[in-house]
Formats: C-alpha cells, structure tokens, sequence
C-alpha cells in the first residue's frame, strides 16, 4: 500500500503556487500526512543575482512566512526550507535529501501569467527527472 507521509511544495509567491498549496493542504489533511515542507528557491541564474542578492533572501522569507500562515489557517503546520540555485535541481535535491514521498507543484510559475495553456519549465522538469512522484496542479 502507498503510504505518503511527506509532501514537498515549491513556492514563488504567485497565485499559482498558492493554489498549489492550499491543494497540498487539503491533501495532507485528508490522508494524514505527517509533513508538509514549503520550499522557496531564489534562481541564481537571475541576471545580477549577486547584486539583488540580500533583496531576494528578505523575499525568500516572505513568501515562506506567507505560505505557512496559510497553512496554519487551514489547520496544517508547515516546515519552511529556502535554497538557492537553479529552481528545479534545488526541488529535486531537497525532496531526496528529506524523504518526501511525494512533490505538489503549480503547473506554471509567475513568469508565464500570460500563457495560461503552457507547462512551466521548472515544473516540467521536476515531472521528467524527480525520483519521486509529482503532483501537477493545473491553474
């Protein structure tokens, strides 16, 4: 029988991953999951990353803040992570690193708000290449 009692979401601060939360959430609370790991990664690959650097760190903490008050307001506690690096390796790494049994993703990110039909890079190759199973949330 599959057990899940991990789940990791990648945030971005966009409605997106937003939906893709509160998905988690409900999952979570539905089949008893022990663990709900929230991830924000900055991209280093952002031009003048080192200059925004500090900027996107205080960012980072942000989106992870907001992101677990929504979960605690829909009766979950979450566990925060932020890493930086090139978005979908970071995802890949932390699900192995933490033992999570399974990644929910939004199917876009706030770069393709005007592309409502597309699969965003990150989230398509975390479906390709992640060892563990992936939930795509359509938004």
């Amino acid at each position: 029988m599959l057990m899940i009692t991990s789940v990791l979401v990648p945030v971005d601060g966009s409605k997106y991953s937003e939906k893709a939360l509160r998905y988690a959430v409900g999952l979570v609370k539905s089949i008893g999951a022990k663990e709900l790991i929230v991830l924000h990664v900055i991209d280093s690959s952002l031009p003048y990353f080192e200059r925004l650097k500090k900027e996107l760190e205080r960012e980072a903490e942000d989106i992870l803040n907001e992101a677990c008050n929504i979960c605690r307001s829909l009766g979950v506690t979450c566990k925060k992570e932020s890493r930086i690096g090139i978005p979908f390796i970071e995802i890949m790494k932390v699900a192995k690193e933490m033992g999570v049994d399974l990644i929910v993703i939004a199917q876009r990110s706030r770069s393709l708000k005007h592309h409502p039909h597309f699969i965003g890079s990150t989230a398509e190759r975390v479906a390709v290449y992640s060892s563990v199973n992936v939930l795509l949330v359509k938004t």
